[in-house]
């Protein structure tokens, strides 16, 4: 009870805290292929070309600066999806379901310029969390991360937030493990900060022990913008049906958030890049809001 009386009052002093972030500039809309309508998309990091999948045919497709698209995969795609820092491939979750209806999920890298897709970690029902960093890509399958690296490496196991840094992983869980559970967990560019969110009690963002906890109010699907600005949504539903959502943009430390959308757009999703953030709407379109800092 403490902790949700701790979450409750975290969200509304957040709440309370509207300041300007980031300066918006204008809101454009994105031109589509025909019939297409987006239900995820990720910017590049250059924000010239976005990869998307589409609410009514399943894949994974890439819209390049130029206003061509590409099919990158036919498969269903889960919310793992990322450009490499620079920008040349877009790593993936592809998602199958065997002839028992057992969902698997395996990863991918689609380099742009060959259009040829390898295959990073083999179909499985065990994994937990995958970082796209500058020394390569690194997933936590079963509590055991596939390669060796330095990055640290966030997961989730049975709800509860893992960090896994030089093979060996362990449980962070940085506002306790007893009825528990979290989301969305991200490294900050620089490495040295933890984006999550824990159900029924918001955003949060922490230091990569789980020290230094400082929350951010109601904000899902968070994203980093930079090291000190957090990106995501505000939403709301009837229990069916997505009925208002907002952009949000937050500072880091929780001190201060602005609305970025108005009731114009039910906004979700966003994805960012320097000078932009890209959001869909329940209806399938795109857009682009342009900021400054």
């Amino acid at each position: 009870m403490k902790k949700c009386i701790m979450g409750v009052t975290a969200a509304i002093v957040a709440l309370a805290m509207q300041a300007q972030v980031l300066e918006v500039t204008g809101i454009t809309p994105v031109t589509l292929p025909e019939g297409a309508r987006v239900d995820q998309a990720v910017l590049s990091p250059d924000g010239s070309s976005i990869a998307y999948t589409d609410l009514t045919a399943e894949g994974l497709h890439l819209l390049q600066a130029d206003g061509t698209a590409t099919l990158v995969s036919p498969q269903g795609i889960a919310m793992d999806l990322s450009f490499t820092p620079d920008g040349s491939a877009i790593v993936y979750d592809a998602v199958r379901y065997d002839a028992a209806h057992r969902r698997t999920v395996a990863v991918n890298r689609y380099d742009i310029a060959r259009g040829a897709t390898t295959n990073l970690v083999r179909a499985t029902r065990d994994l937990q969390g995958v970082t796209v960093a500058t020394d390569g890509v690194h997933a936590v399958v079963d509590g055991r991360m596939e390669s060796r690296s330095n990055a640290a490496v966030l997961s989730i196991d049975h709800g509860q937030l893992c960090i896994t840094r030089n093979g060996a992983t362990s449980v962070l869980s940085p506002l306790g493990t007893a009825g528990m559970s979290y989301l969305w967990p991200s490294l900050s560019p620089d490495g040295t900060r933890i984006c999550f969110y824990a159900v029924a009690m918001g955003c949060y963002t922490c230091a990569l022990d789980g020290s230094d906890v400082r929350p951010l109010g109601w904000i899902r699907a968070a994203r980093w913008y930079d090291n000190n600005t957090i990106v995501g949504m505000h939403d709301l539903t009837d229990g069916r049906f997505t009925t208002s959502s907002a952009i949000i943009a937050a500072k880091a430390d929780g001190t201060a958030r602005q609305t970025l959308t108005d009731e114009a757009y039910i906004a979700v999703l966003p994805s960012t890049a320097p000078g932009k953030i890209a959001f869909s709407t329940v209806d399938g379109k795109l857009y682009i809001i342009n900021v400054n800092q």
